[in-house]
């Protein structure tokens, strides 16, 4: 997941999305909730990947699932215009 948040945020590297993508998809096929949540914040953006609430809900409710401190993403994803 270090990967995808370097290539997300463009930390010692050029920024790209769909490098992040390809880690965070990596990751998260590993179990990694906070790849998931990562997933989950690349669709509610539309960073790397046409912008899609469904599948951002998707992501979140994984990680959210596995950790379940992860409360807020309803209220982000509201506050954006998704309804969970």
């Amino acid at each position: 997941m270090n990967l995808g948040t370097l290539y997300k945020f463009g930390l010692g590297v050029t920024q790209n999305y769909q490098k992040a993508m390809y880690w965070f998809r990596l990751s998260a096929r590993q179990g990694n909730p906070m790849a998931e949540a990562f997933l989950g914040s690349m669709y509610t953006f539309g960073w790397g990947v046409p912008r899609s609430c469904r599948k951002a809900q998707g992501w979140y409710r994984k990680a959210r699932t596995e950790v379940p401190d992860m409360k807020n993403f309803d209220t982000q994803l509201k506050a954006l215009g998704c309804t969970p």
